[in-house]
């Protein structure tokens, strides 16, 4: 098979269809159909993205001899991406649904929300400078495992409790596999597009994973499994994870060895020192408000809809809305960025989705509420590949992992604290005062952005 392969070239993303990603490498290694038409997605993507700031063609690196690993490998670790997020994003609304099912109030809901996050506060920075020594391989396979067990254990959950506990599992999966991919894309030249094509896939995952959520639950109404839908739900979502599993365990690539100086055992970059960092402030805190955001409108839409009448299967597409428009968003990334800069674009981003997020706490209307939706999908969308790229950027030489895992641990913290102060809103004001609060959190996070020196990183 080996002496089958080309020369090592330069891989050019704007191939045919007959050469290039989604039908030379689904043959090769049978994706199913819906990784395909992913991958299709994800060159999409990437051609929008080849003009570079000069006008010139964006190409990956030669890559030599690992030619065959970024045409396989690369791309069954971003279908096992799509498929853990597609489970993570059916099962996090659903444990709304099976807190108020547990006879939990709109503060308990806040309290399995944060749980979600709870270990994995302590375990980011850890997991990065492992990572920046050990290299991601590991990681991801172990995230992927602990993820599977904690949507398992969200199936059989007797109590609130024992929900909340399970979404910790849950969280620290994810910390665990999103911190492996995150490295492998750190460690590349092409920081913009490496990170928008990872979060192209996470995008699709985060709107595949709401519909199967909604379809599922709105199928118990009607059938047999009545009253199991949310159990259904987590099932599903575990067998999803268990599948990137045994994908990511038959042949998925560990990424590129990590730097020499990292695994010389090279004192570890001080995360005080990865704070002070020129910009480092101002891309923490922007990330934090536009991804607590994000998980707010995630927890709290559910008990939105059950306060105002919309049943679980039109929350499950209005939260498909937000995904589809952040993923639009985000495969138009690159042309916005040459055109309005970064600090300009982040700025917008910020306002437009706080003001949208404002109204979804005002109306009634399904569908107004998902025209606003697709707004705030379109501006958070951009929060995720942006604030990476800034940290990674911005991050000292052999830090880049635990940069990153110092912005998921911001990221988590925000998780905890937000959450449960919403959910005392929620029980005093009604769900519509958390979205209210999200749209203060981004609107308080662009005054961060307007004195940021994002200059330093375009």
């Amino acid at each position: 098979m080996a002496d089958r392969i080309a020369p090592a070239r330069e891989w050019d993303l704007a191939r045919s269809p007959h050469q290039g990603i989604a039908s030379g490498v689904g043959h090769r290694y049978r994706l199913p159909l819906p990784v395909i038409l992913g991958i299709r997605v994800l060159r999409s993507a990437s051609r929008r993205g080849r003009s570079g700031r000069n006008g010139h063609e964006l190409r990956l690196p030669v890559m030599g001899s690992r030619t065959r690993w970024y045409r396989g490998s690369d791309l069954r670790r971003l279908s096992v991406l799509l498929m853990a997020i597609t489970g993570l994003q059916a099962v996090r609304p659903t444990a709304s649904y099976r807190t108020l099912e547990l006879g939990g109030t709109a503060a308990a809901v806040g309290l399995v929300a944060a749980s979600f996050a709870a270990l994995s506060v302590m375990a980011a920075v850890p997991f990065g400078r492992i990572i920046d020594r050990l290299g991601p391989k590991r990681f991801l396979l172990s995230g992927l495992a602990v993820l599977a067990s904690g949507c398992a254990l969200s199936a059989v959950a007797p109590s609130v409790f024992a929900l909340a506990a399970s979404q910790a599992l849950v969280g620290l999966g994810q910390t665990s596999t999103v911190l492996a991919l995150q490295t492998v894309t750190a460690n590349r030249s092409d920081l913009d597009r490496g990170f928008a094509r990872l979060t192209v896939a996470a995008g699709l995952g985060q709107m595949l994973g709401p519909l199967l959520a909604g379809s599922l639950l709105g199928l118990s109404l009607h059938s047999a499994l009545e009253g199991r839908g949310t159990t259904l739900v987590f099932a599903v979502a575990a067998l999803l994870v268990l599948l990137g599993l045994a994908m990511a365990a038959r042949g998925i690539g560990g990424g590129p060895a990590p730097p020499e100086a990292d695994r010389t055992g090279s004192p570890a970059v001080p995360v005080s020192t990865i704070v002070r960092c020129s910009g480092m402030p101002q891309a923490l805190i922007t990330s934090v408000a536009m991804f607590t955001a994000a998980d707010l409108l995630i927890a709290y839409l559910p008990v939105l809809g059950e306060a105002r009448g919309i049943q679980p299967s039109t929350i499950g597409i209005l939260l498909s809305l937000r995904a589809a428009s952040g993923l639009s968003s985000r495969m138009t990334l690159t042309a916005m960025l040459l055109r309005l800069g970064r600090r300009r674009l982040l700025l917008g981003a910020m306002m437009t989705s706080g003001l949208a997020m404002l109204g979804i706490g005002l109306v009634s209307p399904a569908w107004l509420i998902g025209a606003l939706i697709i707004v705030v999908g379109f501006g958070l969308g951009m929060g995720a590949p942006m604030t990476l790229a800034w940290v990674a950027l911005v991050a000292p030489q052999g830090g880049r992992s635990t940069a990153l895992a110092v912005r998921v641990t911001g990221n988590r913290i925000g998780q905890v604290v937000l959450p449960i102060a919403a959910g005392g809103l929620a029980s005093v004001l009604g769900p519509g005062a958390v979205f209210i609060f999200a749209a203060g959190t981004l609107l308080g996070g662009a005054a961060w952005v307007r004195g940021s020196p994002l200059s330093e990183v375009t």
